[in-house]
């Protein structure tokens, strides 16, 4: 009833324990299957051949689902929906600074979004800096100078993949 007055039901999903909410979807979602991510790749399109995909690829290497939009949009998605889609059902939110990344409006709010889902002691936003100082991304947001990053200068797309995999612990 829900879905048809407008309201996303996947929403309401993502409230519930695992073993309720595949039975709800077995039930009243037609069988479709919301599928989980453990990372949410943010990222300026400028950096999206350097260092998101290669990145993405890498840790689905490592048997880690990530949430690209190259792989994951179709002709005709909705972005806002299918972005949206793919903040909700996320474990972590990789996002990858750079000098450009804060200047886009999608990217500002890929991260307002990610922020909105921390939750106090749990590490949600997993920074990577890209052709930035931790120096420049202080002078830019204040939050996220106080998350421990990554920089591309000091690691591997393969050292940061496995960085990463083990914030899953």
């Amino acid at each position: 009833k829900l879905h048809m007055i407008g309201v996303n039901i996947s929403d309401f999903f993502v409230l519930l324990p695992n073993d309720i909410r595949n039975l709800c979807l077995n039930k009243y979602h037609r069988n479709e299957t919301v599928k989980e991510y453990d990372f949410f790749i943010s990222h300026a399109s400028e950096d999206k051949e350097s260092v998101a995909i290669p990145l993405t690829e890498e840790l689905r290497k490592l048997n880690a689902t990530a949430w690209l939009d190259k792989f994951e949009l179709k002709i005709g998605d909705s972005l806002m929906d299918s972005i949206n889609e793919g903040l909700i059902q996320k474990k972590k939110g990789v996002v990858i600074l750079s000098p450009i990344y804060f200047e886009k409006f999608w990217t500002r709010q890929e991260l307002n979004a990610l922020f909105q889902k921390s939750q106090k002691g749990k590490n949600i936003i997993l920074p990577i800096r890209h052709k930035i100082t931790a120096e420049e991304i202080a002078s830019k947001n204040l939050f996220l100078s106080d998350i421990l990053s990554l920089s591309t200068d000091d690691y591997s797309i393969p050292e940061i993949a496995e960085a990463l995999i083990r914030s899953l612990d």
